[in-house]
């Protein structure tokens, strides 16, 4: 089976701060640039054969994030999911805090940390992450996440503009040419752009396969949602899907949306595949 994380029988909340009731602390570098690993624990309790990582933001409003997560002694950490989304809204605290359900294997004794980069200098973000142990008859977890889509320059991720035209679907934006690794369980990222100022609106997005000009709809009309007031595209993360894309698959999106200002009516997509 691909899909590892029923029965689990064993959790263990790691990087929260119970004195601040928040999580671990990251600080970005420069503006669009990752800052130093913050450690979330030195070492973990248990085989863990999936992760739930959650935010909450700690700097002011209107940032992108992009989040590594690592695992390995201090100076020699290796990244296992990079580039994880997260945007802020209208207020310091405001930020879709879904959590990403990654269901990779974890060793006992690992030791996990995290870094961020933001569209803003020096921002902070928290992290905490929920460790799934599995019980007999959960087959072993997957290996390895790959991300697609993300776009280190601005935090973000690949732009998709619904076009000029209400309610009808723009141009398809090519998320990757072709994917690195198959792909058994999805997570579909949404990003805000940092958008200090929207406009309410909907959107439905399509996520495609197939070469250029001829795609495939793989899954029809995500709906999003923004309300002018927060500003923030939501729901910024959905759960994972199982599927099954080969390695060498073309990834593409499009949307339509139910406003046409030419700033408002842009997001960005991020894709997570893991195998």
């Amino acid at each position: 089976m691909d899909w590892s994380l029923i029965e689990a029988q064993r959790f263990q909340t790691v990087g929260a701060d119970t004195a601040a009731s928040t999580g671990t602390t990251m600080t970005g570098g420069a503006a669009n640039t990752k800052g130093a690993y913050a450690e979330v624990v030195a070492s973990t309790a248990f085989d863990a054969h999936g992760l739930l990582v959650i935010f909450s933001n700690g700097s002011a409003s209107y940032l992108d994030y992009l989040v590594d997560v690592a695992v390995g002694a201090s100076g020699l950490e290796t990244i296992i999911a990079e580039n994880l989304h997260a945007g802020a809204g209208d207020g310091a605290q405001t930020i879709d805090a879904t959590g990403y359900l990654l269901p990779i294997f974890i060793p006992a004794g690992t030791r996990l940390s995290a870094r961020v980069q933001s569209s803003g200098a020096s921002a902070t973000l928290r992290i905490v992450i929920v460790l799934l142990g599995a019980g007999f008859i959960t087959p072993p977890g997957l290996g390895r996440v790959t991300t697609y889509g993300a776009n280190t320059a601005d935090s973000g991720g690949t732009q998709i503009d619904p076009g000029g035209t209400a309610h009808t679907k723009g141009a398809y934006s090519e998320i990757v040419a072709s994917t690195t690794n198959p792909i058994r369980q999805l997570t579909i990222a949404m990003g805000n752009m940092a958008n200090a100022l929207r406009t309410t609106a909907l959107w439905l997005v399509d996520l495609a396969v197939g070469a250029a000009g001829a795609e495939q709809v793989l899954i029809e009309n995500i709906m999003l949602n923004c309300g002018g007031s927060v500003d923030l595209i939501q729901p910024q993360v959905f759960p994972p899907l199982g599927v099954n894309i080969p390695a060498g698959t073309r990834l593409a999106a499009r949307a339509q949306c139910s406003i046409i200002d030419a700033t408002d009516r842009l997001i960005d997509i991020l894709l997570y595949g893991v195998d």
